[in-house]
Formats: structure tokens, sequence, C-alpha cells
């Protein structure tokens, strides 16, 4: 990531998570800024494969609700025949 392209956000922890983060952070000579953009990282790169296979999954979904419509075409022109 490239620092011009950086934002500022605001966080809320509890008071055991900041300690736990600064006992982390120390002890790894870490900023507490580069603790949360490498733990965001990792939760992005974890949660990736659930939101591809959610994305599949709406994909597969919207071809099956054509096919579900299709097979109700016939229905529908006979119902607009009638009217």
């Amino acid at each position: 990531m490239m620092m011009s392209d950086t934002r500022a956000i605001s966080i809320e922890v509890n008071q055991s998570w900041q300690s736990a983060m600064n006992i982390y952070c120390d002890s790894h000579q870490m900023s507490n800024d580069k603790f949360v953009r490498l733990a965001i990282e990792e939760y992005l790169a974890n949660h990736e494969p659930v939101v591809s296979e959610f994305a599949r999954g709406y994909q597969q979904m919207g071809e099956i609700n054509r096919e579900i419509c299709h097979e109700f075409d016939a229905c529908e022109q006979e119902l607009d025949a009638e009217l």
C-alpha cells in the first residue's frame, strides 16, 4: 500500500485490548498504527474466500432465478392471453 493512499480512521477498544495491543507493540517494536493496519490486512485476507464464495453464490442464484422465471413464462403468457 502506498502511504499517499492512506486515510485516517478512529477506533475504540476496551482497556484490556488497548493494554494487550500496547504490550504486543512494545515487544515487537511496532507502532499501534502498524498493528492496526496489519490486523486489518490479515482479517481481510482471511475473509476474502468467504466474500468470494458469497459472490459466486449470488451469481449462481441469479442463473437459477432466471431459469425459474423462464419456466413460468408460459403461465404468464397464458394469463395475459386470458386478460
